[in-house]
């Protein structure tokens, strides 16, 4: 679509061979760079120290979205910009997206619904090597109701326990790099937690208590407001403005993605998942014990003693057909599908209470 750079001082290395044109002036409405006046070929006195070369803006981007790292993709072809249909859409060409667009891979692949008309590019098989979502196979003019979407990876959390908490990391610049703690406060916490898809923040950890990071420290004094739509948004002092060292990077601990709803106590009741900004149900198709494992252990339990459904009536759940192997940190993370219709809820009991070294199930020690 355009370029991002032009590049005058050799920075991709010397060329060998003739040097061909000198003095290059094209207008903003060439057709061609080969329609641009120059000096003519071999006309110059150059060397191959002055070799030219681009930076190309991409041929993929990302509209709709709250910032520059989510939304709607589109790829750019036949000389305009078309979206890109979700079939086949998935977390590994999202990460080649991503990549492509400067970011370390994508956090999730997603689809919205726009209308049944005609897309510019569907049914993408990614490798994950490719340099573009254009390499990757895929099929032209496909008509389809529903457009590709996706979020790149530029926040995460490292060395916690859980999925959600962990010493704060920001991608920026190419490279991954730590926040210190001057100012940090549970504001921010929410911000930074609301970004990775959380409710809510538990705590803001700014102590070192997840260790200590390496590379740069980019920000210093945050100071996020309540109604924050990113911690991207958030005032700083500015990327690189400290004099901070990384036993004051801080870290965050978010309130969980899952929690417990119409039971008697706090372990017990229906299933309901964060998920795009809201809380929904989960629907008891494919439920089981090991599935009622993860949400248990995800909300601080040693697993779960039951798990069974209730009749909620005929309507759209955020989260159906779950298939955990147990190992994971949460619900989300096993296979499952989103938006499906059901009618039952599922419902689970977390384990809190036991008896031991008896001589049948019930009788023991308590505990």
């Amino acid at each position: 679509p355009g370029a991002e750079k032009a590049v005058t001082s050799g920075d991709f290395g010397p060329g060998s061979g003739p040097i061909f044109l000198d003095e290059v002036d094209c207008s903003e409405n060439e057709t061609s760079f080969f329609n641009c006046p120059s000096n003519g070929y071999y006309n110059n006195t150059c060397s191959h120290s002055q070799d030219a070369g681009v930076i190309c803006s991409p041929k993929v981007r990302l509209v709709n979205g709250l910032n520059n790292y989510s939304g709607d993709v589109e790829v750019f072809y036949d000389g305009s910009w078309g979206s890109v249909c979700s079939y086949g859409w998935d977390l590994t060409d999202a990460n080649v997206v991503c990549r492509e667009l400067g970011f370390d891979g994508a956090k999730e692949a997603g689809q919205i619904y726009t209308g049944y008309s005609r897309t510019v590019l569907s049914y993408p098989y990614c490798n994950g090597t490719e340099l573009s979502i254009l390499d990757c196979n895929h099929q032209y003019n496909v008509y389809c109701s529903y457009q590709a979407t996706l979020s790149c990876n530029v926040i995460r959390l490292v060395n916690g326990s859980s999925p959600g908490e962990g010493r704060l990391e920001i991608f920026y610049n190419g490279e991954w790099g730590t926040v210190c703690n001057n100012g940090w406060d549970v504001t921010d916490a929410v911000a930074v937690c609301k970004d990775l898809g959380h409710p809510g923040a538990e705590k803001a950890v700014a102590s070192g208590d997840f260790g200590p990071g390496s590379g740069p420290i980019f920000l210093d004094e945050v100071d996020c407001s309540e109604n924050e739509t990113s911690f991207f948004n958030c005032p700083s002092n500015g990327y690189y403005n400290n004099t901070c060292s990384h036993s004051q990077d801080v870290g965050v601990i978010c309130s969980p993605k899952v929690r417990l709803v119409n039971g008697p106590n706090n372990y017990t009741g229906d299933v309901e998942v964060f998920y795009d900004g809201s809380w929904g149900s989960v629907c008891s198709y494919g439920w089981d014990l090991t599935d009622a494992n993860v949400v248990c252990r995800e909300l601080g339990f040693d697993g779960a003693k039951e798990a069974s459904n209730i009749y909620r009536g005929y309507r759209r759940y955020a989260l159906s057909y779950p298939y955990c192997n147990g190992t994971e940190l949460s619900i989300l993370d096993c296979n499952h599908q989103y938006n499906v219709y059901c009618s039952y809820q599922a419902t689970l009991s977390c384990n809190v209470i036991r008896l031991v070294n008896g001589s049948s199930p019930g009788e023991g020690r308590l505990e």
